[in-house]
């Protein structure tokens, strides 16, 4: 399923019935986030969340990961600085 994708009850179903043709032992890899919504998923099975196996995704810059962090961390910094007595936005 791509990012995002909403998991209506026909993606749940399709979901159970693949679970079920699975040889043992089962599991269901997935990102964080996903499992997250899935655990929650009225129309999953509770072998199916039994199964959820979430993969933590890392992200690591190859070059200039400092100066990112510089840049972001100097965004917000300004972006949260009030100007002319007014409410801090970003």
């Amino acid at each position: 399923f791509a990012d995002h994708h909403p998991f209506g009850p026909a993606d749940q179903q399709r979901i159970n019935d693949t679970f079920a043709a699975l040889p043992e032992p089962k599991m269901v890899v997935t990102t964080e986030k996903d499992a997250a919504r899935l655990a929650t998923a009225v129309g999953l099975s509770p072998a199916v969340r039994q199964a959820l196996h979430p993969m933590p995704i890392h992200v690591r810059f190859l070059a200039d990961g400092d100066r990112f962090d510089q840049l972001l961390t100097d965004y917000v910094a300004t972006a949260l600085r009030p100007t002319d007595n007014t409410t801090p936005t970003l």
